[in-house]
Order: structure tokens, then sequence, then C-alpha cells
């Protein structure tokens, strides 16, 4: 019995060991990789910012991975950062120029707010470098800023339009013993198109070929401003071309040089001088430079009024209750309330990047929007990617909107969608029976179709909630109901087009919208600016530790980071048919964007 417990007191010391070890070692990582990705501030005088695209950027950003440099992982910069950077880097007299390459990702909404951040970066007479190995629409449009721009020997330059793909799932649905029944409001409202048709309506054909070429317009024109070239010039390439070699599209005079990547880092080191140990030129990474502006744990604030302009983010899909990974209705609520109660900021810029979502949790985030008025704060919306459906029903009592000319939004109107696995469970041999002590007990089995009392049941629930919508954007907007009622539809409309319409007010992004809160505040000249916290470092670690039992983290599980590693195509159809368990899960009723809309 002695040794028993000897041995057990040991083990258990072991372990107590072992457990402070363990965080103590923890610890000195986030330490030491906090300490890596934010090198000392300052660098070396007459440096190039360079700027890899193929960064992650969005939105929100993301907190430092702990982990992250093992696995060749790095956090997702926030956009307002990088925009900043670039503004910032114009007047500082360390950084001589720019160097732009990699790949672009990410929304044109999001590509043209890099864009209108390199052309004040241009208008301080610093030069703009750009090498991209081939060239497609977004390299392009960024590109065309430069003043010294290259493609490959052997590259490509691709103009050939703007497209977006929809899947159809009904055939193959069928062929599983799934039907699909729904209920929808407005004739644009095509969601539920691909799980109940084969093929593309004509009314969800007519709004996507007006919203590419509104996206395309804004593409045109502005390249072909920037390059000094007719428009006439580009539609000709897309209409007969679609693709030149590199020699022909330098005598289009698309792009100033064909050379190879080590001739473009010849060129640099004769402009900035030679760099560092295992640097080709003097260069500062953006993600230094943006570690230098900022600090990486807490709220960035700029500018030195004593006025606070909050800026509060609400990007991915609206759903109810709590969330971190998507819009969380109690969540961005709250978030809001905390600015309404317990905040002297003058007013709230509300960034939107959504598509949509659950309507009663749209309607909580626009509760508080209403209250943050109430009480004498600004509230300014800016759209980013997409603001649509649920993301444009929160804005619609805003003091304005601004959007980007290539932001999709608008998507007025509500769907709903009830997958029958009955001829599922018939083919695996199952079947399924039931109990109730109402007719309608049962009536969101996934077992069973929705007999017609139960669709006219919810079709008067589809109706009310979609007059609500125009009610509330009626009286937002100050337009008149009936030309919402037209314009609304369900109908997903470009930023250009919003504007005519009066959906929106202005053009233009995230800083636009900041000024313009600032001058209905009347603190025009008086305002800092404060941006939500990231999330701490911690929550990265523990996030690793509670994985799954492949070690990917739940939260990476739940939010779909692992269909990274999936084919374009596979990756859209999964994201589509997960899309049809959310509507079960918000009982099938949901003011969302048509489909998930890619523009490539």
């Amino acid at each position: 019995m002695k040794n028993f417990f000897v041995s057990l007191f040991a083990t258990l010391v072991a372990m107590v060991l072992f457990t402070a070890f363990f965080f103590l070692a923890g610890f000195l990582v986030i330490v030491l990789l906090t300490a890596s990705g934010a090198p000392p501030v300052g660098h070396a005088h007459g440096a190039v910012l360079t700027i890899d695209l193929s960064e992650p950027i969005d939105d929100r950003g993301g907190a430092e991975d702990p982990f992250g440099l093992f696995g060749g992982r790095f956090s997702t910069l926030r956009l307002a950062d990088v925009t900043d950077a670039i503004t910032t880097a114009a007047g500082d007299d360390s950084i001589r120029g720019i160097f732009l390459h990699g790949s672009v990702n990410g929304s044109w909404a999001q590509a043209r707010e890099l864009r209108q951040a390199l052309l004040a970066f241009k208008a301080s007479e610093k030069p703009i470098y750009a090498f991209f190995p081939d060239y497609e629409e977004a390299e392009f449009y960024l590109a065309s800023l430069a003043d010294h721009s290259y493609i490959s020997p052997l590259g490509l330059f691709v103009l050939d339009g703007l497209a977006a793909q929809v899947m159809y799932f009904a055939e193959g649905l069928q062929k599983l013993g799934v039907e699909v029944q729904v209920s929808r409001v407005g004739k644009f409202k095509s969601a539920v198109e691909p799980f109940i048709r084969d093929s593309m309506s004509p009314e969800n054909r007519e709004q996507l070929d007006m919203l590419l070429r509104d996206l395309f317009q804004t593409f045109l024109s502005e390249t072909a401003l920037a390059r000094g070239v007719p428009v006439g010039d580009l539609e000709l390439v897309c209409a007969e071309r679609a693709a030149l070699t590199s020699d022909e599209a330098v005598a289009a005079k698309f792009v100033d040089h064909v050379a190879s990547f080590d001739r473009v880092l010849d060129e640099l080191r004769d402009f900035a001088g030679p760099g560092a140990a295992g640097t080709s030129f003097l260069q500062v990474p953006l993600r230094s430079y943006v570690h230098e502006l900022q600090d990486p744990f807490g709220a960035v604030r700029g500018g030195a009024g004593s006025n606070e302009i909050a800026v509060v983010y609400a990007q991915g899909e609206i759903v109810d209750g709590e969330s971190l990974d998507q819009i969380g209705g109690a969540t961005l609520a709250r978030e809001l309330r905390e600015l309404r109660t317990g905040s002297n900021a003058v007013a709230v810029v509300l960034r939107v990047d959504s598509p949509g979502g659950s309507a009663s949790a749209s309607e909580e985030i626009l509760c508080e929007v209403e209250r943050l008025r109430e009480d004498g704060k600004i509230v300014v919306v800016s759209m980013a990617g997409v603001a649509a459906s649920g993301g444009y029903w929160i804005a619609s009592k805003a003091d304005a909107i601004v959007a980007q000319p290539n932001t999709l939004t608008g998507s007025i109107g509500v769907f709903g969608m009830f997958p029958n696995a009955e001829g599922l469970l018939a083919n695996l041999g199952l079947k399924s029976e039931v109990v109730k002590t109402g007719p309608y007990a049962d009536w969101s089995s996934l077992w069973r179709r929705k007999e017609p009392e139960e669709l006219a049941l919810v079709q008067r629930h589809i109706d009310r909630i979609y007059e609500g919508f125009l009610d509330r954007v009626s009286a937002g907007r100050k337009l008149d109901r009936a030309v919402v009622e037209e314009n609304a539809q369900g109908r997903i409309w470009s930023g250009v087009r919003a504007k005519e319409l009066g959906l929106i007010d202005e053009l233009g992004g995230l800083d636009d919208a900041i000024a313009l809160a600032a001058r209905k505040a009347g603190v025009s000249d008086d305002y800092f600016v404060s941006f939500p916290e990231r999330r701490n470092p911690f929550d990265e670690l523990f996030d690793t530790l509670l994985a799954d039992e492949h070690g990917t983290p739940v939260s990476r599980v739940a939010s779909g980071e692992w269909l990274g590693a999936l084919p374009t195509e596979v990756r859209d159809a999964v994201k589509a048919l997960g899309g049809l368990a959310r509507h079960l899960e918000h009982g099938g009723v949901l003011a969302r964007v048509p489909f998930a809309l890619t523009v490539r």
C-alpha cells in the first residue's frame, strides 16, 4: 500500500510539473513568435514596401496564430490596416516605393479598396513596381496603376471577361431520394434554384448578366484610364482574343515590360540598393510594416482628435444567438449596445460584408442600430464585397450607406427551403413513423413531404417577413414603398445601380464612410478611429489544444477552413450543400443572398 501511495504521489507531481512546463513553453512560444511577427519599429531608410497580394486579407483580420509559423500559416491581415499602411507609406520618407507581386485574392470590392489606397500612394510621386508571371483581370486591375509593370517572357495576359458559375443539384438530390420544397417571395430570389432546378431561370440569368456587366464596366473604365488606352482596346481583346502573349500585352500598352523575375529584382536593387543578407534589395514586407504601425494585440487607433468614431464589423453569414466565426445576432447586437451604453463614440461605422441569413437575427441587430441613432450617435454603413438580403436589412436604417461600385447589394427578399429525405430512407430500407399531439407537430421533419396547408402557413410567415423588410427599407431609405417593392424582388444590384436606385448614398470604401460619419457628427477636423480588439493569441492557442482527432482545431472545422484543400468547383458545391444544412438549422426561412456567388 505504501508503494502505491508513493507511486501515486510521484505521478501527481510529474503531472503538475509537466503541465506547468507545457504552459510555460506555450507562453514562451507565443512571445517568441509574436516577436518574430512584429519586428522592432523602424526599418532601413529608402526601403521598398513589398506587397505580396497572396497574403490572406479580409475585413476584420485575425490574431497571430501562436503555432502558425510552424505550419506555414500566417494570420489574416485586416484590410483597414493594409490600406492604412499603404497611405501612410506615401508620407513616410523612409519608404521609396512599392512593389506588388503574388496573386490577387478576395472580392472585387476589396481589390478596389486596395486600388484606392495605391492611388493615394501614387499621388506622392513615389514609384509603384508590379510583377506578375501571368495577368488576369484582378492583377491587371491593380497593376494598371504601376509606374513600372512587368510580365514574364512566357507569361499570359488573360482578358476574357467575368464569369459567375452556379451549380445545380436537383437531379443529384433526386437520385439520392431527396426532394426539396420551397417557399419564396420575389421573382429574383433564386437561392433555392440550385436545389429545385437543373438550369438557370430567365430571371436569374437576367440579374446576373446585368450584375456582371456593371462589374466589368467598372473594371474596364478604371484600368483604361490608368493605362491611358481606349476602353475599346480592352473590349476588343475580350471579344476576339481573350488572351495575349507577353510581347502582345506590352505592344498593346497594357503592361510596360517583359522581364523575368530575377531581372525585376535587379532593377529594384538598382533603385533601392542592396538589401540585408538573404534579400535581393532594400525592402520592408507589408506584414512587418503593418506591425510597425499597429499594436497586434489591441484596438487600432488612429488620428489625433478627441472624438471617437468606432468601427464595428459584420462579416459572414448572419445566424441566431452567439457566434465568433459568423455574425451572431446576439453577439453583434451586444457589441452595438455596449457602444450605445458604455462608449463616448459620437459615430459608429458598421462595416458589412455579409450575404445575410437569419431574419430574426438581422432584426435584432437592426434594432440596436436604431437605438444608437435614437441616442444621438451617427451610424454610417460601409459595404464591402457583399451586403445583401439580411446584410442589407441591418444597414437599411443607418444615417447613410456607402458601397463600392462593385459591391453586391440589395437582394431584398425572403425564402424558405425544406428538404424531404423520405425517398433516401426508402432507398436504404429504412422507415420513420411519428406519434404527435397536434396535426403540425412534426411539420419540420426531414423525413416527409410538407402538406399544402403546411406550406401555406410557411408562406404566410415568409410574406410577413418580406412585407416587414420592405417597410424597413422604405422608412430607412426614405423611398416610396412601391418603388422599393419594384426594385426588391430578391434582386442583387451592383453598387453603381444601388446608388441610382437610392438603396445607397455614396460610392466609396471604409475611409470614405468614416469621413462621412465625421462630417455628419460635426467633428470633421477633430476625431480618432477605434477598431475592435483582435482575438487574443491565447484564444488561438486553446483552439489548437481543442482539436479534433485529426489535429484540426474545432473552430476551423466549423468555419470550413479545411475546404481550402479541395478543388474550387468541389469546394463551391460543398459550401452550397452546407448551406442547405444551415437552412434546416434556422427553420428553413432565411433572408439571404441568392446562392454563393463568386465572380471570376
